[in-house]
């Protein structure tokens, strides 16, 4: 079976995904996007491509999922970036959007993005849960072999 190719966007917050996305044998970290020292200190560590700009990231690699912790202002964009980019599988952390209204808005909305690519975003706040891991790990292994998810 291949492995889940993932990605983390934020290496603050996020070089504690990437730590677990490396020592899950069903997960291949394919790249991370950060900046600064910390941001090349994991990438190095965790042996994955570092790109400073994640719409590179996004540009660049075939990803089966991505999970997100960068600055909350960011949340939406990138959410919506990997939406366009035909991600399905998000791992969020909270909030989605720092302002109610803005979900709604440019069109398309982030719900239209999430509909026309068939995407679930989920809360990185269950990805904390080693259990969580696995079952989203089952989950993506279903796809991959075209079975129905429930």
């Amino acid at each position: 079976m291949s492995k889940i190719k993932m990605a983390v966007f934020g290496l603050n917050q996020g070089a504690r995904i990437a730590r677990l996305f490396k020592e899950n044998d069903e997960v291949e970290l394919t790249a991370v996007a950060g900046f600064g020292q910390q941001a090349i200190d994991v990438a190095s560590e965790v042996g994955a491509k570092l790109y400073e700009d994640y719409s590179d990231l996004l540009a660049n690699e075939t990803l089966d999922g991505v999970a997100i912790a960068l600055p909350n202002s960011l949340h939406l964009s990138a959410t919506k970036a990997c939406c366009e980019a035909g991600i399905k599988n998000i791992l969020l952390e909270k909030p989605i959007a720092t302002q109610r209204n803005t979900l709604n808005r440019p069109s398309p909305s982030l719900f239209e993005l999430v509909s026309l690519s068939q995407g679930v975003p989920r809360n990185r706040e269950t990805w904390r849960h080693h259990w969580h891991s696995e079952q989203f790990c089952d989950r993506k292994r279903k796809a991959l072999l075209g079975c129905r998810m429930a």
